[in-house]
């Protein structure tokens, strides 16, 4: 009897963390970030949730709701992350609000153009690129297995969310030096 007990809790249960094989543990409300400057210039950072406007909302079936951001709970996250660093961020989905779903823009400048990787999801670890190219930032993105080993070890950088105050989607600042003009909080 016991091993059937066993068995049905382990198929009813929702998994809450993956393990890797050095004993780590990823939970699935928080994401690393591993991410490598190779700009010869301080990267500003904004991470931001993604939102979905109540007019798209209402066209997707109820199964889709949970991958969109309400205005209400939406927060944001400014990093400056120094010249030519590999920084490491463990990031909780509370700190970003509700979303599943969160983009990663990356400016050394607030004129040139600025690198983005979008859509991503927690419960993963991503290696995020950004590089200097002739018109400003690019951003590519990895998905890995397990977390990075590497000497020297990343840098691990700290962060604070801040509250949005918008009405609409269409507020959302799309750059570091829109959210953070003083630079991060």
């Amino acid at each position: 009897m016991k091993i059937f007990l066993i068995a049905v809790s382990a198929i009813i249960l929702p998994k809450l963390e993956y393990c890797y094989a050095d004993g780590f543990y990823l939970q699935k409300n928080q994401t690393i970030l591993y991410i490598n400057n190779q700009n010869n210039k301080d990267l500003g950072v904004l991470i931001k949730p993604k939102l979905i406007t109540p007019d798209l909302l209402k066209n997707l079936p109820p199964k889709y709701h949970y991958q969109g951001e309400s205005i209400k709970h939406a927060h944001l996250i400014g990093i400056t992350i120094p010249a030519d660093v590999l920084a490491e961020i463990s990031l909780f989905k509370e700190h970003l609000g509700t979303a599943n779903l969160f983009s990663v823009t990356g400016e050394t400048n607030p004129i040139t153009p600025t690198g983005k990787c979008a859509n991503l999801k927690f419960g993963k670890i991503y290696y995020l690129w950004f590089i200097n190219d002739s018109l400003g930032t690019t951003c590519i993105s990895q998905e890995l297995g397990e977390p990075l080993t590497v000497t020297p070890p990343p840098q691990k950088i700290s962060y604070k969310s801040m509250k949005l105050h918008i009405k609409t989607p269409d507020e959302m600042p799309e750059r570091f030096s829109q959210a953070f003009p003083l630079g991060c909080p």
